[in-house]
């Protein structure tokens, strides 16, 4: 019994462990979307939004006549030669409503200018998850690149104790001095201090990203490295194409242009203020008191409802203003206003030319990074040759372990490069994708 129960756990054992291993594996689909989600920079625009939107619903409602009622009630004590008498009550009701027939289309320009502060407040939000994505992108090929040199690492460790068993097996025959084995254990601890660094930059790298997706740092967190990460490469960017391009899709861009339009409809609300301005009243009341006298004096007592049906007055007016003068309040807003309206020129002008620039940078700096690939490839090649003859020299006796390890470690030194050099093309083009609205995973 206790056997078949050892093997059920076993069983068990293999179904769960590999869900629980992988649960931790997040892809970088994943690594987006949680970032999206979990940041607060982002929640905080969407409120904006969302206060952006009932701006727009207050605009609108702007527009519909306004109702209030109020109701009194009083109380009177009268006295004569201090002799009470006796005590009356009074109550009084309306309804008052004003609707705006014209203000200098003020209520239509508040609309107008709240859409499009609506819309841009919708395009900083898109910016923001944009670059957001553009940061992700960037920290997720920062461990890709760790767990590379880790790798490579791990390799030069292995092959350094591969090297170093032959190099014992040399000595003890006689063909190898001591000074040979040194050498190469002095090589082989290098080499396995460099797997604790690459462990550690590996770990950094994962700590970085799980503190840009705003979750929990854990151990056991881990990323897909199956991905085919092979830069293109493209000497060549067309700067002006691209330009046009990010003009057309960047969302910052589009903002400031709507932030531009509605400081023009701000100048045309404060120039309403030099309008006529008409608007409708209406007024409906009725009161009771204690003490009034029916009319028809057949009763001894005059009714709350009956009083308040015979006491109804209705009142509609239109009101008209005009303004004369103000003490230039209304002219200097307006003058402040378009002041404002030029600030909002020049910082859509900055904003294109800052990405003018940007982009012209991200040519040249994607530009040099695939000339840097294409250099350090070459050189890897030479430097993979250079080392196979050196170790067939070295197994027939024609070189040193001094001067094998110096191949090695040009090799090693040459590897790292080019792996460097190849995430960071990666990277350069994810930022020129970003700017021409293509930015995609892997």
């Amino acid at each position: 019994m206790q056997n078949h129960f050892k093997i059920f756990l076993f069983v068990l054992l293999i179904f769960i462990f590999p869900k629980i291993s992988n649960s931790q594996v997040w892809s970088l689909k994943q690594c987006v979307d949680t970032a999206l989600n979990k940041n607060l920079t982002i929640q905080q625009s969407s409120n904006s939004v969302d206060m952006r939107q009932i701006y727009v619903n207050q605009s609108k409602s702007n527009l519909l006549p306004s109702l209030n009622g109020s109701a009194g009630q009083n109380y009177n004590a009268y006295v004569e030669n201090d002799t009470s008498l006796g005590n009356a009550f009074s109550n009084n009701f309306s309804l008052n409503s004003q609707v705006t027939i014209f203000n200098g289309f003020q209520n239509k320009n508040s609309i107008k200018k709240t859409q499009l502060e609506l819309e841009a407040s919708k395009l900083d939000l898109e910016y923001i998850k944009n670059e957001i994505v553009l940061n992700v992108i960037d920290v997720y090929l920062q461990v890709l690149y760790a767990n590379e040199l880790l790798k490579n690492s791990k390799i030069q460790v292995e092959t350094s104790n591969s090297q170093l068993s032959r190099i014992e097996d040399f000595y003890k025959v006689g063909k190898k001095s001591q000074s040979d084995v040194l050498q190469l254990k002095s090589q082989l601890a290098g080499d396995k201090l460099s797997v604790v660094n690459a462990e550690g930059n590996v770990r950094t790298a994962k700590l970085m990203l799980q503190q840009m997706l705003n979750i929990s740092v854990s151990p056991t967190f881990d990323i897909e490295y199956n991905l085919l990460l092979e830069p293109q490469q493209i000497e060549n960017y067309n700067v002006a194409e691209i330009y046009e391009q990010a003009r057309n899709y960047q969302p910052d861009i589009k903002a400031n242009e709507l932030k531009t339009k509605s400081e023009e409809m701000q100048v045309k609300i404060l120039e309403g203020n030099f309008l006529p301005k008409l608007n409708l009243n209406g007024n409906i009341s009725s009161n009771y008191s204690s003490i009034a006298m029916n009319k028809d004096l057949t009763q001894s007592t005059y009714s709350f409802t009956n009083q308040l049906g015979d006491n109804v007055n209705g009142l509609f007016s239109l009101s008209l203003s005009i303004p004369i003068y103000n003490n230039k309040i209304h002219k200097n807003n307006v003058e402040l206003q378009k002041i404002n309206l030029k600030n909002s020129q020049l910082n859509e002008k900055i904003t294109n030319d800052n990405l003018r620039k940007n982009i012209e940078q991200a040519c040249i700096d994607a530009e040099n990074s695939s000339s840097k690939l294409t250099a350090t490839k070459e050189q890897l090649d030479a430097t993979k040759a250079s080392l196979d003859i050196a170790q067939i020299k070295y197994d027939n006796g024609m070189l040193s372990t001094s001067e094998l390890l110096i191949e090695k470690n040009n090799f090693t030194k040459i590897q790292s490069a080019f792996v460097q050099a190849k995430f960071e093309l990666l990277f350069r083009q994810k930022v020129l994708d970003y700017y021409k609205g293509t930015l995609e995973s892997f």
